[in-house]
């Protein structure tokens, strides 16, 4: 009879050891983390459900000022210089100034409401270039032709940046999928200001002080009741700003991260996991091989 060789030897049977599959994790769960404030986002809104919110309505009235308050420098420029005892041809210079700090403000402020979008709104960055273009007028009331320059430039840098963080905000809180009418709709604001503000109340102010049979007005007098009244409305625009905020910081109606991990972010293995799942592994092969 045949002795069976396994009989006189020990065989060692080594189980390959695999490492643990990590638990699948729960999403609704993780949204729900302590350091993350995740608020619903908005969908994507039709033209008539924008025309229904408040939103839409407040932030007509903040672009409506702003806009008209930097149009009203702009398109009454020349008229103003010659006003304030300035030299015909002076407000090209300006001109010039102003359209380089309109750029400025307006790619500065897109790129810093970006960048710091996980600790403000974009309203913040719309608050402090409404706060830039106060300031203005009511620099321009109060200061001579010598200071016009800073205004000026501070204007172009007040006016770019509403225009790009007034545009961002539209497309954060309405959706993109209806953002071309969406924002066309909201261009009627700068259109109907710059009649009613730029042309209307600057004019009528400025007819007001020509004497006798003249047509020109000199004096600061001439333009000085306007830009008393944009200060007073851009001051008023900036308080409507500040409900603005509050609705979208509060009461649910943009997302908004505290930190600045997403939940990409969060579902990924991080490196000191991906380290002690190796390790683990690589001791327990030596142990087998040394079986």
């Amino acid at each position: 009879m045949e002795q069976n060789p396994f009989d006189e030897k020990k065989v060692a049977v080594v189980e390959e050891v695999v490492p643990e599959t990590p638990e699948p994790i729960d999403t609704d769960e993780l949204l729900k983390r302590p350091e993350l404030e995740l608020v619903p986002p908005s969908n994507d809104q039709t033209p008539v459900q924008m025309l229904l919110s408040i939103d839409f309505w407040i932030m007509f009235v903040a672009w409506f000022v702003g806009a008209g308050s930097a149009l009203t420098v702009t398109n009454n420029l020349a008229s103003i210089v010659l006003s304030y005892g300035g030299e015909d041809g002076q407000q090209v210079y300006m001109v010039v100034a102003y359209a380089f700090a309109n750029c400025t403000g307006r790619l500065s402020f897109g790129l810093l409401s970006d960048r710091f979008s996980h600790k403000a709104q974009r309203m913040t960055f719309y608050s402090v270039a409404l706060i830039i273009m106060t300031f203005c007028q009511l620099g321009f009331s109060m200061f001579p032709l010598s200071m016009f320059y800073p205004l000026v430039i501070c204007t172009g840098l007040g006016y770019g940046g509403m225009v790009s963080t007034m545009y961002a905000f539209i497309s954060d809180r309405w959706g993109n999928k209806y953002y071309g009418i969406n924002s066309s709709i909201i261009t009627v604001a700068s259109a109907s200001s710059s009649y009613l503000m730029s042309t209307l109340l600057a004019a009528s102010v400025y007819q007001s002080h020509i004497k006798g049979s003249g047509i020109l007005c000199y004096g600061r007098k001439c333009y000085e009741l306007t830009f008393y009244i944009t200060t007073g409305l851009c001051l008023g625009a900036w308080m409507l700003l500040l409900v603005l905020q509050y609705r979208n910081r509060y009461l649910g109606v943009t997302r908004k991260f505290k930190s600045k991990v997403s939940p990409t972010e969060l579902l990924t293995p991080t490196h000191e996991d991906t380290a002690v799942t190796t390790d683990a592994y690589s001791e327990a092969q030596h142990s087998a091989e040394e079986i």
